[in-house]
């Protein structure tokens, strides 16, 4: 759902798809405890119209509010006046606007309070309704999401700090009592573009009041400040990939998961402390975390045999080991110390990255397909002045992404990467076409988890919003020496260019779970752009200055010994 203006001249109302004609239908279901909107033909097949489901004095909210909704509730009202509570149960938003803002004030008028539990999920006109409640209270846990209106061919960003467009939905924030209704606002247009959704972390719910945070089934205080710092990337980075659908089934996969993340001491790497996550069956002696450190996700402090886990890991490379057996079960093993996970008030990268990363690919194991005559190795990919400076000239073209783009715009981007591609596959006279082999598959597979990283992050925690697939080290010529330029060239190389063009391929209009067949990002961009002069696409970069910058930093890398 998304939020639309309705004209430009007048009403910018509430949250929403849009709106159509209006009616005053609703039903009384044979059990008149229920009251269902009708939406007309605003809803397509698959959706339901917002329903009032009577219990006593609460009445629990779950649809998509639509044209009738305000006369259900009417005649929900109008039975059982005694009802004081609705509990939002799931509401992903609103197809009419009007309905929606005219609903907010039938609520606001009855002073009905309004509450969510911790396996609620409200989103766009859901969340705007919900501020409806006179008095809020919010579980922990629970999913509230926002994000930008549009129209046809304009966001609320291409307006103004101030401009009159803005101002209906600053104004009704005010009227429900939010504390910073502003603030709040331009948080929401930024937060997520229309087409994606927020979810709001428990520090964002406080900070703009959307109601009281509570915690149910007992609270806890099992974790340090780094420790549930961690868990709280970890249930941000799940909401991410599941209600923004970054890659299909993935956030399913990953809240389901069976984990162990294991503390480090900073200065001595000895265990600290330990926690299971989505344990299939739980140790005698494990401590369940309540919700107010858990989370959506099912937590315990387990610090048994620490010291197991932990040479299980460094058997490995030290960081992480996949699919480990424990208890009957697979489980993802990783360490995390401070410095990578939670510093100075601030979210590091490291930790959940790699996390996220790394559980993807054994999502990969699962669900994807390898592409023909595809190996994978370290080591003997040809890495020479003129290779770096293809790849320079790919991350160059990329640097911007993510950004908005129209599928024209990403289909020009995706013709550049083919003829700057090809040419690297062109000039590979190995024996085993690195390039092509090695290095298409692994733009794949680990551009793909890269991909999955960086969109996860980016709609997860705040400070991460404004991640890129390509990172301003990738064109530095300060390496070491000859083995990290290889590294970087020969493998590092795969993940941003891989992700970007898995980023610029959704954007051009494909079904990136088409890669999961066994596709390559550079096979599928050749199937996105059809036909073209890869030739004279190739020479117009090649004219560039930017390309002969990147010529000038390539012959200063391969110096390097």
């Amino acid at each position: 759902m998304k939020k639309q203006i309705l004209t430009m001249s007048i009403l910018i109302a509430l949250t929403g798809c849009g709106s159509e004609g209006k009616s005053n239908d609703s039903t009384v279901t044979n059990n008149s405890n229920v009251f269902t909107s009708q939406c007309g033909d605003q809803l397509s097949p698959q959706e339901s119209g917002l329903s009032f489901v009577v219990k006593g004095d609460i009445a629990e909210l779950k649809g998509v509010i639509c044209q009738g909704s305000p006369k259900a509730f009417e005649q929900m009202m109008a039975k059982h006046r005694n009802i004081k509570l609705l509990k939002f149960v799931s509401i992903d938003g609103s197809v009419d606007d009007e309905s929606n803002l005219e609903l907010a004030y039938q609520v606001r008028a009855k002073q009905l309070d309004s509450y969510i539990a911790a396996n609620g999920s409200i989103a766009s006109g859901g969340t705007d309704l919900f501020l409806a409640g006179a008095n809020r209270t919010i579980e922990r846990g629970a999913t509230i999401g926002v994000h930008s209106w549009a129209t046809e061919d304009q966001v609320a960003t291409d307006f103004p700090v101030g401009h009159k467009y803005h101002q209906p939905y600053i104004d009704y924030y005010k009227k429900m009592g939010l504390p910073d209704p502003e603030g709040f606002y331009y948080f929401t247009i930024n937060a997520a573009s229309a087409q994606d959704i927020h979810n709001m972390t428990a520090q964002e719910i406080t900070k703009y009041g959307l109601g009281k945070l509570v915690s149910v089934g007992g609270e806890t205080a099992l974790t340090s400040e780094v420790d549930s710092k961690l868990l709280e990337q970890v249930n941000a980075s799940v909401n991410a990939l599941k209600f923004q659908s970054v890659w299909g089934g993935y956030g399913d996969y990953l809240s389901e998961t069976p984990a162990y993340l294991l503390h480090l001491d900073e200065n001595n790497d000895t265990p600290v402390t330990a926690y299971l996550v989505n344990p299939p069956k739980v140790p005698k002696d494990a401590q369940k975390l309540g919700v107010n450190e858990s989370g959506a996700l099912d937590i315990y402090k387990y610090e048994t045999n620490m010291h197991i886990f932990h040479d299980a890991i460094n058997r490995g490379n030290g960081a992480y080991e996949r699919q480990y057996t424990f208890n009957g079960a697979k489980y993802y093993l990783q360490v995390y110390k401070p410095s990578e996970t939670f510093i100075k008030g601030e979210h590091q990268r490291n930790t959940i990255a790699l996390a996220v990363h790394e559980m993807f690919h054994d999502y990969q194991d699962e669900h994807f397909k390898y592409p023909a005559n595809h190996f994978n190795e370290l080591t003997g990919s040809p890495v020479n002045v003129e290779q770096i400076t293809y790849k320079l000239a790919v991350l160059n073209l990329f640097k911007s992404l993510p950004k908005v783009m129209t599928q024209d715009e990403a289909k020009s981007m995706l013709k550049q990467y083919i003829a700057l591609t090809q040419e690297q596959i062109n000039i590979d006279n190995s024996s085993k076409q690195y390039a092509k082999n090695m290095g298409l598959g692994q733009e794949l597979f680990e551009g793909s988890a890269w991909y999955v990283e960086v969109m996860a992050l980016r709609n997860a925690l705040p400070n991460f919003s404004d991640l890129k697939f390509v990172e301003p080290y990738a064109f530095t010529t300060n390496y070491q020496n000859r083995e990290s330029v290889e590294s970087q060239f020969g493998w590092g190389y795969f993940y941003p260019s891989g992700g970007a063009a898995i980023y610029a391929l959704k954007a051009a209009g494909y079904d990136i779970l088409q890669l999961e067949k066994g596709v390559t990002p550079f096979e599928a961009a050749k199937q996105v752009v059809g036909m073209f002069d890869v030739t004279d696409t190739l020479n117009q970069i090649k004219q560039s200055d930017e390309f002969k910058t990147m010529e000038q930093s390539a012959a200063t890398i391969n110096a390097i010994r």
